[in-house]
């Protein structure tokens, strides 16, 4: 027999205490005085020698139960064949995932404060020569080295919840790299999850098959949850004062119906709508909310889903900005059309007119949407400087000269992977279509009358769409586009099929056209992201480049002093600002340069941590089997249960269960026996 802690053996010496007082107890007499001895003759004479018996009897089984204990808390087990593999040193590596799905509870307990208080026991079950390594999902730089137990114990404690998740096969390889580069003879590994199906993949653990991994739950029951899943506009672009459908993605993770769960949304601290909303077992429901947004600048939304226990994905926040102006460059040639009486008179738009040989690489770039018309040939310059801005987010209306260089046009569209312009031709055509269920056109026109007049044309240059990504937004009876819409890069490119001349068609005269013209400049801001989130995107892009050399941006909470540094890298006319890892709360944030507020920010939880769905102790143990993991054990207990882990991962036969309980059993007796005896002791 083997003891985990021989230490604890010297507390034997005790023994003797409860003996001396024995002993002492014996020697000591009583004189008692009696006027007449007639009174005793009546009671039975008890001989020394009896009494002795039981008090002996009685000390023994305070011995017994003393011992009992003692010895239980130096943990005695048999060692066997696979124990004696376990002498040495051991390094011994224990995760505690501190995800957010760890904030669901048992007995009003959170799964995380169990997995601590197990861990503990499970640390102090081993010796103060063994090493440990605490882990959680973190992975901070202090985790690879090995501690004291002491340490380990303190580093337990630390430990809180966090937004980052990790796959269980990246938690297992950072184990290993540290353990294998220890001195240490034997490498145990431990596991203290809720073991949620979407992070603990342990099929794809390689070359685990000597490694001793033991898995230790933190609850067997599966959580009721709903989350916020994602939220997104119909329309991509936010236009002032005009209706916008924000679509609420809700998911029941459990298998029970949820009935007039309370939503809400809230936009820059107004609450906006409240609905109740019923989702089905393991369902999906998609809930469209109308406002309207009345004001330019930056807009901090939120929609708020009741739910317990896990909160945490309960609120999903949102961001996005309404440009004070909208920059408008009409670029134009010989032939142009008089657009700017659609713009001047609008407070929402900077219009500006400027020729083809005076335009400017920077006027180009700093403009939100460009109308290019009556140039006869499109130059190198104006090519290459077009192309990079359409790449970049920009959008550009292109009508044709009556006169238009094929080659540079063409040269120019098939770098945007657009139409092509055929030779001029003089079939006379009639628009029959306007394609109203593309959003482009949809938010001006619910339906058009059946007799409604459409554009014609007399001169066109027909649109060649062999390569199918350009979208016919307006159509001639031939089937051939009038208006043209090609996406490509991140911004858009429109083409016209007629020129500015009035005697060529009557687009331009139409309603179509100023329709048309005023839809593509209100929708040619930049498309935001509404969110990012915490532990997952690791930085986002802006079409703004840095005014300093470091590049260096701020990101500050808008409702605490938090603030963060940033840093960033240009590419082309676009710059990646890289989110700081030390941001781990869900809210709102602006992001700034030298002082100046570039754009709204919002960030959310990891999404992927609201399933709820758990991998239970058998198929745990029929992975691993699959895989070939012959070390691997799941181990369901409580955190006294974890005190003699150690031992029973050893191979040993663990005995302090039973000591307790003889301890118990003689702790009785004594009981017993004094009840019995009080009389005659």
């Amino acid at each position: 027999m083997q003891f985990v802690h021989p230490e604890i053996l010297w507390a034997l010496t005790a023994l003797a205490v409860p003996v001396l007082i024995h002993l002492f107890n014996f020697r000591r007499y009583k004189k008692i005085a009696f006027s007449n001895i007639s009174f005793l003759k009546e009671v039975k004479s008890e001989t020394t020698k009896s009494s002795k018996i039981r008090h002996i009897i009685i000390l023994i089984c305070r011995l017994l139960a003393f011992t009992g204990i003692i010895l239980a808390f130096a943990q005695p087990f048999f060692p066997t064949a696979q124990s004696e593999k376990m002498n040495g040193v051991r390094a011994v590596s224990v995760y505690i995932d501190n995800s957010l799905s760890m904030q669901g509870q048992e007995a009003g307990v959170s799964f995380l404060e169990i997995s601590k208080q197990k861990a503990t026991a499970l640390v102090s079950s081993f010796s103060n020569n063994d090493r440990f390594q605490i882990i959680s999902n973190s992975f901070k730089g202090g985790d690879q080295r090995l501690l004291s137990k002491d340490e380990a114990l303190q580093s337990i404690q630390s430990i809180s919840f966090s937004p980052e998740t990790k796959q269980i096969s990246a938690v297992f390889e950072r184990q290993r790299d540290l353990l294998n580069k220890s001195a240490a003879d034997i490498h145990l590994y431990y596991w203290l999850s809720d073991f949620q199906r979407n992070t603990s993949e342990i099929q794809e653990l390689a070359n685990a098959e000597n490694e001793f991994i033991t898995a230790i739950p933190a609850t067997r029951d599966v959580q009721k949850n709903l989350s916020v899943d994602s939220l997104y506009f119909s329309t991509p672009q936010r236009i002032l004062n005009n209706s916008d459908t924000l679509l609420v993605v809700i998911q029941n993770h459990s298998a029970e119906l949820i009935e007039n769960a309370p939503l809400s949304l809230e936009l820059d601290g107004l609450q906006k709508a409240v609905s109740g909303v019923t989702i089905p077992p393991k369902g999906i429901v998609t809930v469209p909310i109308a406002f309207s947004t009345t004001q330019t600048g930056f807009h901090y939304g939120s929609v708020r889903i009741n739910d317990f226990p896990l909160v945490f994905d309960d609120v999903h926040y949102f961001a996005y900005s309404i440009s004070e102006k909208i920059n408008i460059l009409n670029l134009v040639g010989s032939e142009q059309q008089n657009v700017s009486q659609l713009f001047d008179n609008d407070p929402q738009y900077n219009f500006s007119t400027v020729n083809e040989t005076s335009v400017t690489t920077e006027a180009i770039q700093t403009s939100d949407f460009i109308i290019v018309q009556g140039i006869q040939t499109l130059s190198p310059q104006l090519i290459g400087d077009l192309s990079s801005y359409i790449d970049q987010g920009g959008s550009v209306f292109i009508i044709p000269h009556t006169l238009s260089d094929l080659l540079s046009y063409n040269n120019f569209l098939g770098r945007c992977n657009s139409v092509q312009l055929g030779a001029k031709s003089n079939t006379a055509l009639a628009a029959n279509m306007v394609d109203l269920s593309n959003p482009f056109y949809s938010p001006a026109f619910e339906k058009l009358q059946n007799n409604a007049s459409l554009p014609s044309a007399t001169l066109h240059f027909p649109l060649n769409n062999g390569n199918f990504k350009s979208i016919p937004l307006i159509s001639f009876q031939d089937n051939s586009p009038l208006l043209a819409l090609t996406n490509h890069g991140k911004g858009r490119l429109f083409v016209s099929s007629v020129t500015s001349l009035k005697t060529e068609s009557t687009f331009l005269s139409h309603a179509l056209f100023p329709v048309s013209l005023l839809r593509a400049a209100e929708t040619s801001a930049e498309v935001q992201a509404l969110y990012y989130q915490l532990g997952k995107e690791s930085y986002l892009t802006l079409s703004h480049t840095p005014t300093s050399a470091e590049g260096l941006f701020e990101i500050s909470a808008t409702t605490n002093s938090k603030t963060f540094i940033a840093q960033s890298r240009s590419v082309g006319g676009e710059t990646d600002v890289f989110l700081p890892i030390e941001m781990g709360d869900a809210g709102f944030y602006v992001v700034k340069e030298n002082g100046v507020n570039v754009m709204p920010l919002a960030m959310n939880f990891n999404n992927t941590e609201s399933n709820v769905e758990l991998i239970g102790a058998d198929e745990l143990m029929k992975l691993a089997q699959q895989i070939g993991l012959n070390n691997f054990s799941v181990k369901d207990a409580d955190p006294e249960m974890l005190q003699a882990l150690a031992t029973e991962l050893g191979g040993g036969i663990s005995l302090w269960k039973y000591l307790i309980y003889a301890a118990l059993l003689f702790i009785a007796l004594e009981i017993v026996f004094i009840k019995i005896w009080k009389s005659k002791i």
